[in-house]
């Protein structure tokens, strides 16, 4: 049995998304498409705008034949530890052949080119990435990008979030000796806006869309399975409601004092007193996020640590897998359910998440919260066949 993953948000799952998985299957010969997802937040730092359970749906019906996701510690981090612990445990399943991800190039082999040097020459790579940061006052991916350049390598652009996240894949794969083959699929068109360029709505569109209603960009960007699971859920409480989540950060970070923000993760430098006083001036998450970012602090990286506060994420963050979270197979994946449990450890209920990964309950709690969704919710929710 062939097996290509795919490693996504699906936040929410788009017709880009589907044209992927179908690529993906072509390229890599697969009888089997395993979505490797992140759960309830996403790698920027964002609660996710639907639960696993209805993403996942979306893309058994939308491509994918086995959908299972990573704990939260895992997929809020910065790109490269997020890309390393994802084929961390992509190898550990030990049945992956494949792994195929989407970037804004045709050349694969460019790539992987950029990728061997980051990774062999590392420690010059690395001098050069300081001395931009220094003496050019830019952010890291900034500093990445000119290092790049400099050494006579592809460097692709912050406009290219596909190839960078590529990058980081390959890398990951080159240091974990890894035997999965990696693949690529081209993105359809340049970002313009909130559209591509071929009619394809950016996740950050759609959930712009469904914000001020636009259920017409909705509808025409996402398939149809997908956009009648998301109009079911926005009508019924099921999605993030966004004044929820601003008011439990800006009480959180309000509430607790400098010493405690010191002690969350990845803030350092001060971050904690402009974090406060972001807290004290601010009536959303996002613009605390625009208050604390600079040269050194991207939204991303400020959104992570934000996320971290709510969530009270115990020290140390792990660096090697831990679990993952079963939502749903078709019947061609049915045969590796069981290789899946003996490989590692995979909770198929929220029920055992309470008993057996404390930190990730309550961090899926804290999102059915942020949402309209009841308490008991998650309690009902199967792992989903097709």
């Amino acid at each position: 049995m062939n097996v290509c993953a795919v490693i996504s948000e699906y936040n929410p799952f788009h017709s880009g998304h589907r044209y992927h998985l179908e690529k993906a299957r072509e390229a890599a010969h697969a009888d089997v498409i395993l979505a490797l997802m992140s759960g309830y937040y996403t790698q920027r730092g964002e609660a996710a705008l639907l639960s696993p359970h209805h993403r996942a749906r979306m893309a058994l019906l939308g491509g994918a034949d086995l959908v299972i996701s990573l704990p939260y510690t895992h997929t809020v981090r910065e790109a490269e530890v997020y890309a390393r612990l994802a084929v961390l445990t992509l190898n550990r399943l030990g049945f992956v052949d494949t792994l195929c991800f989407g970037t804004e190039e045709d050349d694969l082999e460019k790539l992987k080119d950029t990728a061997s040097f980051m990774e062999d020459r590392k420690e010059a790579f690395e001098f050069l990435i300081k001395h931009e940061i220094t003496d050019g006052k830019m952010s890291y991916p900034a500093a990445v990008e000119a290092a790049l350049k400099k050494a006579g390598k592809y460097a692709p652009g912050r406009d290219r979030p596909n190839s960078l996240l590529a990058l980081a894949y390959l890398r990951a794969l080159k240091t974990t000796g890894s035997g999965i083959e990696p693949a690529a699929v081209r993105r359809l068109g340049p970002y313009h806006g909130d559209l591509l360029s071929e009619g394809y709505p950016s996740a950050s569109a759609l959930r712009a869309a469904l914000y001020r209603g636009d259920w017409a960009l909705l509808k025409a960007g996402m398939p149809k399975t997908a956009y009648r699971i998301l109009r079911e859920q926005a009508l019924n409480g099921g999605v993030i409601d966004q004044r929820k989540a601003d008011q439990a950060v800006i009480t959180c970070l309000r509430m607790m004092d400098p010493g405690q923000l010191r002690a969350c993760f990845d803030i350092r430098e001060g971050m904690e007193n402009r974090l406060k006083k972001a807290a004290d001036t601010c009536r959303t998450a996002s613009a605390v996020v625009d208050m604390c970012r600079g040269p050194h602090y991207t939204r991303a990286r400020v959104s992570r640590m934000i996320c971290h506060c709510l969530l009270g994420t115990p020290l140390p963050m792990p660096d090697a897998p831990e679990f993952v979270r079963l939502w749903g197979f078709t019947q061609a994946a049915k045969p590796l359910i069981g290789r899946l449990r003996e490989a590692i450890p995979c909770y198929d209920s929220f029920m055992k998440l309470e008993n057996e990964a404390k930190g990730e309950y309550n961090a899926a709690k804290m999102w059915y919260n942020l949402s309209g969704m009841p308490a008991a919710a998650p309690y009902h929710e199967r792992v989903i066949t097709l």
